[in-house]
């Protein structure tokens, strides 16, 4: 019998840690078609504007603002917006980088954007896209979803065909 309990409780954090990684977009189909194009042709000059990074602790970095430009020490960029809330509809954050690859989470970002990572990690600081998409960015109370960055390329051509065949 305890054998079995072990094994239950085993199976049942495994289904709860996939579950934790899972994006929702449910209700945001429409903000995502009316942002992806602005974030898809971005390409930053010399005359754009930065958002402030604070490096707040050994893992924790604040981004000042809920939309914006953020270079990094590597040469390497993104561009982020997001959209968040306090109803039941999920929070949802989606950035491109310099290569223009997609990224996205359901982290909460209300003012600032909160990136961490594991205290059990080496001090970590944001200078590459890889600190980007190794740190999370915190749910809000009850929320729905991951939040860890998810690949969403897809959405490139997905998202706009679908708004075709409506």
């Amino acid at each position: 019998m305890r054998k079995l309990l072990t094994i239950s409780i085993v199976t049942s954090c495994t289904l709860l840690v996939g579950c934790q990684h899972k994006l929702v977009i449910n209700g945001r189909e429409q903000w995502i078609r009316q942002e992806l194009p602005a974030l898809v042709s971005f390409k930053p000059t010399n005359e754009t504007a930065a958002l402030h990074v604070e490096n707040v602790g050994n893992h924790v970095t604040r981004i000042h603002g809920h939309k914006g430009f953020v270079p990094l020490e590597s040469g390497q960029w993104f561009f982020f917006t997001s959209y968040s809330s306090h109803t039941a509809l999920p929070d949802l954050i989606i950035a491109i980088d310099h290569e223009g690859m997609l990224h996205a989470s359901n982290g909460h970002v209300c003012p600032d954007l909160i990136l961490s990572w594991p205290r059990e990690s080496p001090s970590r600081k944001l200078e590459t896209i890889n600190d980007l998409v190794s740190s999370s960015v915190s749910l809000k109370p009850g929320g729905k979803g991951t939040d860890r960055w998810i690949r969403v390329d897809h959405w490139q051509q997905e998202i706009p065909n679908q708004r075709m065949q409506r």
